[in-house]
């Protein structure tokens, strides 16, 4: 019996070292920095506004993607109020009128709390990561450009923030190879909790739509994120 138990208490603290803790989660259910996210336009090259940043229903499920049900947290966080997902989507091209459009578009994601003082993220955590969810679609030849960016000293401008592009500890960004379905990337904030106070930062995406003639081959298609959630660990994340 002393044994059984011994073996239950080793895989407990086993979990709970390896336990991930969300910090932040929003739903995008509204623009503005209301629920998660702000549109912001650099170049609207030729595209109407209302396609641009839009609010849509198509969100990661488990008939579209390896996303699982489990994957979602129940509440918005930290409000721990009741969530109404949405994904965000930018269309680069019209196929009606056969245009790509040459678009520059920040998705920015709300400034979140990296520091030690941030009450929602356990002492005993060091690292700090963030997941999203991606799909393109319509895109042939995946001509537009899209990053996952940070800043540290946004101040409600994207144009004015100095940005710094995020290699992805694990996953992908969407491409038209994936044929539309919603695929998962993890980045590693951990450095930015690192200096001596630590930081907030600000996430974006950046999507840049190639001025390139319109072709079968050659489309800058739709890019949508969904699903984004900041969150912290004891242990390391390995790829």
């Amino acid at each position: 019996m002393k044994q059984i138990y011994l073996y239950f208490l080793f895989n407990l603290i086993c979990i709970c070292a390896s336990a991930q803790t969300t910090f932040y989660y929003e739903d995008f259910r509204y623009n503005g920095g209301k629920r998660g996210f702000t549109g912001q336009v650099v170049q609207q090259g030729g595209q109407v506004l209302n396609e641009i940043n839009k609010i849509v229903s198509d969100i990661p499920d488990p008939s579209d993607s390896a996303f699982s049900d489990a994957d979602r947290p129940l509440h918005r966080i930290p409000q721990n109020e009741p969530r109404d997902q949405r994904a965000v989507v930018t269309y680069g091209t019209n196929a009606s009128t056969s245009t790509n459009f040459p678009i520059e578009v920040y998705t920015v994601f709300t400034t979140v709390d990296l520091t030690a003082s941030n009450p929602l993220i356990p002492a005993t955590d060091a690292y700090r990561y963030a997941s999203f969810w991606t799909q393109r679609k319509y895109g042939e030849g995946d001509i537009a450009t899209i990053s996952i960016l940070v800043s540290t000293d946004y101040k409600g401008n994207a144009s004015t923030a100095t940005w710094t592009k995020l290699p992805l500890l694990s996953g992908k960004l969407a491409t038209t190879s994936d044929k539309a379905k919603y695929v998962k990337a993890i980045v590693d904030l951990s450095n930015y909790a690192k200096s001596p106070n630590g930081n907030t930062v600000t996430l974006a995406l950046h999507y840049q739509g190639a001025d390139t003639p319109y072709s079968g081959a050659k489309r800058n298609g739709a890019f949508s994120i969904s699903d984004v959630q900041f969150f912290s660990q004891p242990k390391k994340l390995t790829n």
